[in-house]
């Protein structure tokens, strides 16, 4: 019977190799990640994840004061898809982080699967320009913080559907912001927004 256990064991650990092993370049292999993590949702179950979406959360983590036990799947509430990272919410309350962020690094780009962000009352001042990057977003919510600007091509988020602002200290928006074509919802009250873009009513 010993045997019989071990023997099964063994195949169980051998199929899981050879799993790992068929997953594309760029991803790695991690079993029962919503067992381990009960802020994580995996719509298709899937077991292989993004690097680039893994460094991205890690360097979030690094970057800010967040407790260095931490992994990238800890951050915030998240949602996976087809190895991507499609949702995540990081917003400093429940659901959210326990630590505010106040820095975003430029590895933002590497998220450029998501489709919604919420980083609403942190501590943020500035967004990187690769942030723009972000090209598959189509709602963001980043009101209460401390941003005074946007990046100058934060127009091509062109997919924007949803974007929160409000509540910050924007002076002034870059010229690209008319590129939101898509664009329904747009909240930027309580700023210290001075002149529009030309055209800004297009």
């Amino acid at each position: 019977m010993i045997i019989k256990k071990l023997n099964f064991y063994f195949i169980l650990i051998a199929m899981s190799l050879v799993y790992a092993q068929d997953c594309e370049t760029g991803f790695s292999y991690f079993l029962d990640i919503e067992n381990e993590y009960s802020n994580i949702t995996i719509q298709d179950d899937g077991t292989w994840f993004n690097d680039g979406d893994l460094q991205a959360l890690s360097d979030i983590l690094s970057e800010n004061d967040f407790d260095g036990s931490m992994t990238a799947f800890n951050l915030g509430t998240q949602t996976w898809n087809e190895g991507r990272l499609r949702f995540l919410v990081a917003g400093y309350y429940f659901n959210g982080v326990e630590t505010q962020i106040h820095t975003i690094p430029e590895s933002i780009s590497n998220l450029n699967d998501l489709r919604k962000l919420y980083l609403e009352w942190n501590n943020i001042t500035e967004l990187p320009d690769s942030f723009s990057e972000l090209t598959a977003l189509v709602q963001l919510y980043i009101s209460n913080n401390q941003l005074t600007s946007l990046p100058e091509n934060f127009g091509n988020l062109e997919n924007l559907y949803i974007l929160d602002l409000g509540y910050n200290q924007i002076s002034s928006l870059p010229d690209s912001f008319i590129n939101f074509n898509s664009l329904s919802y747009l909240w930027i009250f309580n700023n210290q927004i001075m002149e529009l873009p030309e055209n800004f009513c297009d």
